[in-house]
């Protein structure tokens, strides 16, 4: 029998989906987390050539590196807000998929949280992986030397 006639194949993909958009939230929460720190971490050197630039006899290698400092962060930052996006997607699809998981419903409404889900996951992967590209080249780009 295929697997798509089986009595209980709707309740089984919307248990796999929710499994796996929980594991992309831990995944945004990670990245999120380890991006911040790297930008704190960058942030208080930043400070500390700041102090270093606003005396006149300023190194001119502090002054490139204060610049290379401020595009590093510059270019972390535009990754959050990217992060943030697909964390939230995951989480509404998440609690899509364990409503359904946790209540019964008509089949019908099953069927509907199920297209709905899929929908969504297409949506959120389509823009990840626009993103993954967009981010690729711009590494190829900054390393490029």
């Amino acid at each position: 029998m295929e697997h798509y006639l089986q009595p209980n194949f709707v309740q089984n993909c919307l248990t796999d989906m929710c499994s796996i958009h929980l594991t992309v939230i831990g995944i945004c929460l990670t990245v999120i987390t380890l991006l911040y720190s790297f930008i704190f971490s960058k942030r208080s050197e930043l400070s500390s050539f700041s102090d270093e630039l606003k005396s006149k006899l300023a190194d001119p290698l502090i002054a490139q590196k204060h610049g290379q400092i401020i595009r590093y962060i510059q270019g972390l930052s535009s990754i959050i807000p990217k992060c943030f996006f697909t964390f939230l997607m995951s989480c509404i699809i998440w609690i899509v998929c364990w409503i359904d998981k946790m209540f019964v419903f008509p089949d019908i409404v099953t069927k509907t949280l199920l297209i709905v889900s899929l929908v969504g996951s297409f949506f959120e992967l389509t823009i990840c992986i626009y993103w993954g590209r967009l981010i690729y080249f711009q590494y190829k780009k900054d390393i490029d030397v």
